[in-house]
């Protein structure tokens, strides 16, 4: 699988696999900056649940940030952070990786200011926990989630 650059301000990101044999996308994400400008997909990582992480650069209106967003299985988006460097300027991902503990790694540049600088992000926990929420209703408990990922 790899991301590409769909048009200005979306990614486009082919996920999961596809129907053996048949070359059929079972989902299609899209991601668009929150400045609606430039974003451009770089590297695709998948875990052992299918998850999907994909990362670039993405316009945060004066300059780019690293972008790395997270999809479930089905393509449901599960978070999506951004980096900004310490010198407030261009930044860019290069590479992704994910670990047997659902730990999820970006390799990319960030501009100090002066230098060209190298950098490396981790983000913790693939998927993040579910919020439950408890209710009784005829006297049976109902459980809720909002976590698409989770499930029972």
């Amino acid at each position: 699988m790899s991301p590409g650059r769909l048009g200005h301000g979306t990614w486009l990101c082919p996920g999961g696999s596809t129907q053996p044999g048949r070359g059929l996308p079972l989902w299609t994400n899209r991601y668009d900056g929150p400045t609606n400008g430039e974003d451009n997909a770089a590297a695709i990582a998948v875990d052992g649940s299918g998850n999907v992480f994909v990362t670039g650069s993405s316009s945060n209106g004066a300059n780019e940030d690293i972008a790395t967003i997270a999809y479930s299985s089905a393509g449901v988006q599960l978070w999506a952070r951004r980096y900004n460097g310490p010198g407030n300027v261009n930044d860019g991902a290069s590479a992704i990786a994910v670990d047997h503990s659902g730990n999820v790694f970006v390799r990319g540049y960030s501009y100090d200011g002066t230098n060209s600088i190298w950098v490396t992000i981790k983000y913790s926990s693939s998927v993040p926990p579910p919020r439950l929420d408890f209710q009784t209703l005829n006297n049976q408990l109902v459980l809720n989630w909002a976590n698409a990922a989770f499930n029972l």
